[in-house]
């Protein structure tokens, strides 16, 4: 029988975008001090695996966002160990306002030595602590269903130099400053193809609102790294569109992380959806 935790917070101001809403990459941070806590409770807390010399990695992280949050709202966290491998890990997530799901989750995290970065088997009384799993995975699908592939897609590229503060206690990147970057990325390629925030908001009263994404990493840098993020457009429905993100080393093109993210342009007032122009999607193929 699986052992869900809770945690209950309230969302701060600095966790916001510029509507008051949550911002995406806020959630991952909430998750990811939802996960530490359960451990914590489970009797695994971070001095643990220090003493142990061991650490979790992450290698894929789903998310899907229902329903916006806002400033001052008090959100429930419900996180639980969906599944164990021989070196692997599920953890699923639930976020709730008042009772009702807003964020469903999942990540997948590898058991690795903490100065070889090598999986090793996972600790015997793991199991018996986070609690059996309750049978298969539910799905969480984020993909686009019955989408229109773009066929000759322009690549936009930017780069990055990795900030000090960007850095998290293991050395590395922090998983959630890469979603970061391919949001400023995306950002970026719609101020280059005309379709900034302000015309969005001028001619359409419409933003673009995050729906899902699938983020799997491969590859850390660290301080000092210079990263190129490879962006395109890859698939579309009527009001919602898919990019793919490609975080690549400057110097060795390594591939560190593909971020897959949907997001849908909605009425800003109504958050109804509202219909991708046509002018928008050819800025984003290729002459």
């Amino acid at each position: 029988m699986r052992k869900p935790y809770f945690w209950t917070m309230q969302v701060r101001t600095y966790e916001t975008n510029r509507f008051g809403m949550v911002n995406n990459v806020s959630y991952l941070n909430f998750l990811e001090e939802a996960a530490t806590q359960a451990s914590a409770a489970a009797g695994y807390p971070m001095e643990w695996y220090w003493s142990q010399q061991c650490m979790w990695l992450i290698r894929k992280m789903t998310i899907r966002y229902e329903r916006p949050a806002f400033h001052g709202d008090e959100l429930e966290i419900e996180t639980w160990v969906s599944d164990f491998q021989r070196v692997r890990s599920n953890r699923d997530y639930v976020i709730r306002r008042q009772g009702q799901r807003i964020v469903r989750a999942r990540a997948n995290w590898v058991f690795v030595n903490a100065e070889t970065l090598r999986p090793q088997r996972l600790d015997s009384g793991f199991a018996a602590s986070f609690g059996k799993p309750d049978g298969a995975l539910e799905s969480i699908p984020v993909r686009l269903r019955h989408p229109h592939i773009i066929d000759r897609p322009r690549m936009f590229i930017t780069e990055h130099e990795v900030k000090s503060y960007e850095i998290d206690m293991v050395g590395h990147v922090n998983n959630s400053m890469y979603p970061r970057w391919t949001e400023h990325a995306a950002l970026s390629a719609l101020r280059q193809i005309g379709w900034s925030f302000e015309r969005q908001q001028a001619e359409l009263n419409a933003v673009f609102v995050m729906v899902g994404r699938e983020i799997e990493y491969f590859q850390s840098v660290k301080e000092g790294d210079t990263v190129r993020i490879f962006t395109h457009l890859a698939e579309v429905t009527r009001a919602r569109a898919a990019m793919v993100h490609e975080v690549r080393h400057a110097e060795t093109n390594e591939l560190l992380v593909q971020d897959y993210s949907v997001g849908a342009l909605v009425n800003h007032a109504t958050m109804r959806p509202v219909i991708l122009p046509s002018s928008l999607l050819d800025g984003f193929t290729a002459q």
